[in-house]
């Protein structure tokens, strides 16, 4: 199958305390740890899938470089989507400006 669509992936993980644990257990102010780490996809020379697990809920964002010559990204994500930290999913925006100096 032709991947030509795929440019590149990138993964991380790695084990934390503090906020990267349950919020039961920050609450029940219970010293654990617990793993957590991100995947992304470069779908596009300007747009990235992105999963980031957070130690106690899961995100999903697409970054995206609208212009090519101006380097901003803006990337809208819905997190809490498993409901371990909150409640209800959250639609949450930013945007980034790159610099070189």
């Amino acid at each position: 199958a032709d991947m030509e669509w795929l440019k590149a992936v990138t993964m991380t993980a790695g084990v934390g305390n503090g906020r990267f644990r349950f919020m039961k257990d920050v609450r029940a102010n219970k010293e654990t740890v617990n793993l957590f780490g991100s995947a992304t996809a470069l779908v596009h020379e300007q747009v990235s899938m992105i999963l980031d697990w957070t130690g106690q809920d899961l995100a999903a964002s697409v970054s995206i470089v609208p212009f090519k010559r101006f380097p901003i990204a803006i990337t809208p994500s819905l997190v809490d989507i498993t409901g371990l930290a909150n409640d209800v999913p959250r639609f949450v925006i930013s945007a980034g400006l790159g610099m070189r100096f």
